[in-house]
């Protein structure tokens, strides 16, 4: 997957890192998922995050990279979420299954 981050130098990443951690409110993975073990940016309990920036207008999505997200969070017994930061502002991106369990809830 491309990454859409200014790779910068290590300090800056893992600075970036612990931000991403913080916002998030889960435990930053070891090497930003770069390790067969430890795959997403960030996990909570019921969540695998992968967290991408730009402070250009726009990010490409592909189908490609949210199925490797969707993938990756299942292998590891979670729900996938993809957080987005444009600029300053900031989505979180989930699968409609995902979506349809929590509004069902909420019908409740």
């Amino acid at each position: 997957m491309k990454r859409l981050l200014d790779r910068g130098d290590s300090a800056t990443r893992t600075a970036r890192s612990r931000r991403q951690e913080k916002r998030v409110g889960g435990k930053r993975q070891p090497g930003s998922g770069n390790q067969w073990f430890a795959k997403g940016d960030v996990v909570l309990k019921e969540l695998l995050v992968e967290c991408k920036r730009t402070d250009k207008e726009s990010i490409t999505l592909k189908l490609s990279d949210l199925l490797k997200i969707k993938i990756e969070a299942a292998m590891a017994d979670k729900e996938a979420v993809l957080q987005l930061e444009i600029g300053e502002a900031r989505f979180a991106v989930i699968a409609w299954d995902l979506f349809d369990y929590y509004r069902s809830k909420n019908d409740d």
